[in-house]
C-alpha cells in the first residue's frame, strides 16, 4: 500500500521516499486537497482522494482550502 501510494504522490508532483518525506508529502497533499492533515498513509479520506486526483485525474485545486495561492502560481 505504501508503493502504491507513494507512486501516486510522487506522479502528482509530491516528492517522496523515505517515511518522513512521505508523511510529509502526504501532508502537503491533504493540505491541497483540503483534507484534515495527519500524514497517515492509510487514511481512508487520503486513499479516496489519490484514486480521485491520480487514477481518475480530475484536475488538483489550485488552491489551498485556506484560500491561500501555492507559490508557484501567480497572483
Amino acid at each position: 500500500m505504501r508503493r502504491g501510494v507513494q507512486g501516486r504522490l510522487g506522479n502528482l508532483g509530491f516528492a517522496c521516499g523515505d517515511e518522513e518525506s512521505t508523511r510529509a508529502a502526504v501532508a502537503a497533499f491533504q493540505r491541497r486537497v483540503g483534507l484534515p492533515v495527519n500524514g497517515d498513509v492509510q487514511d481512508p479520506q487520503l486513499l479516496a482522494a489519490l484514486r480521485r486526483y491520480h487514477d481518475e485525474r480530475e484536475p488538483l485545486p489550485t488552491q489551498a482550502a485556506s484560500g491561500r495561492f501555492f507559490r508557484d502560481e501567480p497572483l
